[in-house]
C-alpha cells in the first residue's frame, strides 16, 4: 500500500472515531435542567392568611381569622375544619421535592386534567402565594401524582394524600360539636326515658386536679371514676362525621336523650340526640345545623344510671406485685416475681408447671379487673365458698384476693361467665366473662 493510500485510511479511521464521540457525547450529555427536578417550597405556617382549593366549579377559601381559627369564606360564611387544614400545612410547611419525573401531557391519564383534578394555594401577606401546585391521583407508595400550575410535566410527591384536599365545599365545615377541657367538666347531665341522673365532679382533687366524681341522684352511689372520666372526655370533644341541614328528619322532636354539660365560667352546653332508621344525631342549642354521629354515643348514654357503678374488683400496680396464687380445692400454685430482674417462678409446689410467659399479662389485668357487670345475688347462690380464688401479694406485705363461684346461669354460648368478687368488698358481686377468666388462669398453667 502506497503512502496515499495509508493517509486516506488514516483519514477515514480518524472522521469514525470523531462521529463515534459525537455520538455518545450527544447520548450521554444530560441538560442541567432536566436532571433537577423541581420542589415546592417551605414555607412559615404562621405566615399563612388563606389556603385556596379548587376542584371543576368549586372554589373553596379558608381564611385564617386567628392564631389558631380558621373560617371559609367561600362559596359560603361557616366556621372551618381546623384540625384538617393544619394537617394540609404541616404535610407541605418543610417544602416537598418532587420524587420523579412521570410523564409530560396525558393528564387525564394522571387524574391532573379538570374538572378531575384540585389546585392547591397557599396565601401569605397581601395575596402572596406562597406554594402552589395541581393534586391528581394516589399512586403506589404513599405518593400522589402532581403537576405544577401552568406546566404539563406529571410529577410523583408526597403532599399527604388526595383525600386531604379532595373535599366538597361542606366537608371543610368545622365538624366539632363541642370543644371544652375534659377536665374542667363540672357535671354532666342526662335525661331518658328513665328518668334525669348527674354526674357531679368534686373540686380540689390531687396537685390542685379534678377529684372524683358522683351521683347527685344517689348519695353513697360508687361511680366509676374511669368510665365517667373516658365519659366527660368524649362529649368534651364531640365531633361530627356529617353537618347536615337544621331540617334534617333526625329524630329529634322528642329525642331518647338529653345531655347537659357545665363547666365553670362557661355557657352550659346543652345536647338532644337522637336516632333513626339513617344513623344516629346531635343537635346543639343555639347552633342551627344537625350532626351526624357514631351510633356507639347513643348507646353509651341511653344506659340505666346503674350501669356506672363501680366495677373494680382488684386495684393495684402491677410492677408492684410479688406473688401470685391460684387456690383451688385440690392444690395451690404460687408464682414469685424476682424484683431484681422481673422474673417469674414457680415456688410451690416445686414440680407443678406453670405458664411464665402469661404471668405479666395475669399481673397487669389483675391490678384493673373489673366485672363485666354487677349482679344482684347472694353469696350462697354465686357459689362462693368453693375453695377457688386468686390472692396476689404485694411488695409492701399486703394482699387482695378475688374470689371465683359458679357459672352465671342462663347465659348464651359465647356470653358465658362466672361470679366473681374482692373479699374486701363482699357486698360487690359481678360477672366475669370465662374467655377472660380462661385467659388469667393461664399463667397457672390451668
Amino acid at each position: 500500500m502506497n503512502r496515499a493510500a495509508r493517509r486516506s485510511m488514516q483519514l477515514v479511521a480518524l472522521l469514525a472515531g470523531l462521529v463515534v464521540v459525537d455520538v455518545v457525547a450527544h447520548v450521554t450529555a444530560v441538560d442541567p435542567a432536566a436532571a433537577v427536578l423541581p420542589a415546592l417550597p417551605e414555607f412559615d405556617v404562621l405566615a399563612v392568611q388563606a389556603l385556596r382549593l379548587s376542584m371543576g366549579d368549586d372554589r373553596v377559601t379558608l381564611d385564617r381569622v386567628g392564631p389558631d381559627d380558621w373560617r371559609m369564606s367561600a362559596p359560603f360564611e361557616a366556621e372551618a375544619d381546623r384540625a384538617a387544614i393544619v394537617g394540609i400545612l404541616q404535610a407541605l410547611r418543610g417544602g416537598v421535592p418532587m420524587d420523579v419525573r412521570v410523564d409530560e401531557g396525558s393528564l387525564e391519564t394522571y387524574g391532573l386534567q379538570a374538572p378531575g383534578s384540585i389546585l392547591v394555594e397557599v396565601v401569605g401577606a397581601e395575596g402572596v402565594v406562597l406554594t402552589s401546585f395541581v393534586v391528581g391521583s394516589d399512586t403506589a407508595g404513599g405518593s400522589t401524582f402532581v403537576r405544577l400550575p401552568e406546566d404539563d410535566v406529571v410529577y410523583r410527591a408526597r403532599i399527604g394524600g388526595r383525600a386531604r384536599y379532595d373535599k366538597r365545599p361542606t366537608g371543610w365545615r368545622d365538624p366539632m360539636i363541642t370543644e371544652l377541657a375534659a377536665d374542667q367538666v363540672a357535671s354532666i347531665g342526662i335525661t331518658r326515658a328513665g328518668g334525669t341522673f348527674t354526674f357531679e365532679r368534686a373540686t380540689g382533687g390531687p396537685i390542685g386536679g379534678p377529684g372524683p366524681w358522683s351521683l347527685v341522684e344517689r348519695p353513697g352511689f360508687e361511680v366509676d371514676q374511669e368510665q365517667a372520666d373516658g365519659l366527660a372526655a368524649g362529649l368534651a370533644a364531640l365531633r361530627a362525621g356529617e353537618i347536615l341541614n337544621p331540617n334534617y328528619p333526625a329524630g329529634l322532636d322528642t329525642p331518647p336523650v338529653v345531655v347537659t354539660l357545665r363547666v365553670e365560667g362557661e355557657p352550659e352546653v346543652r345536647l338532644r340526640v337522637g336516632r333513626t332508621s339513617a344513623g344516629t344525631f346531635i343537635a346543639k342549642d343555639g347552633v342551627e345545623s344537625v350532626y351526624r354521629v357514631a351510633g356507639s354515643i347513643l348507646d353509651r348514654l341511653d344506659q340505666d344510671a346503674s350501669t356506672w357503678a363501680d366495677r373494680r374488683l382488684l386495684w393495684f400496680g402491677w410492677e408492684k406485685v410479688h406473688r401470685m396464687s391460684l387456690v383451688e380445692p385440690s392444690l395451690t400454685t404460687v408464682l414469685e416475681k424476682d424484683p431484681a430482674t422481673s422474673a417469674w417462678s414457680v415456688v410451690e409446689p416445686t414440680n407443678v408447671a406453670a405458664d411464665l410467659r402469661e404471668a405479666m399479662y395475669t399481673a397487669r389485668h389483675l391490678g384493673e379487673l373489673r366485672a363485666d357487670e354487677l349482679v344482684a345475688v347472694s353469696a350462697a347462690e354465686a357459689g362462693f365458698g368453693g375453695g377457688t380464688k386468686v390472692v396476689v401479694t404485694l411488695l409492701d406485705g399486703s394482699s387482695q384476693t378475688l374470689e371465683v363461684g359458679r357459672f352465671v346461669p342462663g347465659r348464651p354460648p359465647g356470653r358465658e361467665a362466672v361470679y366473681v368478687r374482692a373479699v374486701g368488698r363482699p357486698d360487690r358481686i359481678g360477672a366475669l366473662s370465662v374467655g377472660e377468666w380462661s385467659r388469667l388462669r393461664k399463667a397457672w398453667a390451668r
